[in-house]
């Protein structure tokens, strides 16, 4: 069975229109929604100049953020409140993820999350990318993948079946490289 490649290798961009915290808190209320923010977080936001829009940056980011994740949201494994927004700037925002987000991008392969942000007018934009593990397969291991073709088939399967979903053909391949320079 031949799986696809992920679709995680698009960014995902998240638009939020800002007015005020006001307005969140009134519709929080009405949805009884899960807050999406932390105390610190909520500090930084309230004591920040233009609070408004400190408030809209970092939801953005955190939606973008989630974006990259829709089955595990929609699951309800990770929530906006698993990546915590820090070190925020006119075009970036630094994202840290939490203990759950943590497990799922180790899972994934995956280093981290970059987050860029741009304000224009009443609008905060958010884009999220996700940031590869750097693989440094040695030499001898993709000497070794291409000179013995045994069990390779074998080999690339496996890696198919745990890594399907989540890595690229291009990134098993790699992984095989890996592995063969330790077997």
């Amino acid at each position: 069975m031949k799986t696809a490649a992920p679709t995680d290798a698009r960014p995902a961009v998240v638009c939020i229109e800002f007015k005020s915290y006001a307005e969140f808190d009134r519709a929080k209320a009405q949805n009884s929604a899960a807050d999406p923010f932390t105390e610190s977080e909520w500090t930084e936001i309230i004591t920040s100049p233009a609070s408004s829009r400190a408030f809209a940056v970092r939801l953005a980011a955190k939606g973008a953020a989630c974006e990259l994740f829709p089955r595990e949201v929609v699951a309800g494994l990770i929530h906006p409140v698993d990546f915590e927004t820090r070190e925020v700037t006119e075009l970036r925002i630094t994202v840290h993820p939490g203990e759950s987000a943590r497990g799922l991008l180790a899972r994934r392969l995956v280093a981290g999350v970059e987050v860029s942000v741009k304000c224009a007018g009443s609008t905060a934009t958010a884009s999220a990318q996700l940031v590869q593990h750097p693989l440094h397969e040695p030499w001898f291991g993709t000497w070794a993948y291409h000179l013995f073709p045994f069990r390779r088939r074998l080999t690339l399967a496996n890696l198919r079946r745990v890594f399907g979903e989540l890595a690229p053909p291009e990134r098993i391949r790699r992984l095989a490289y890996a592995y063969y320079a330790h077997v």
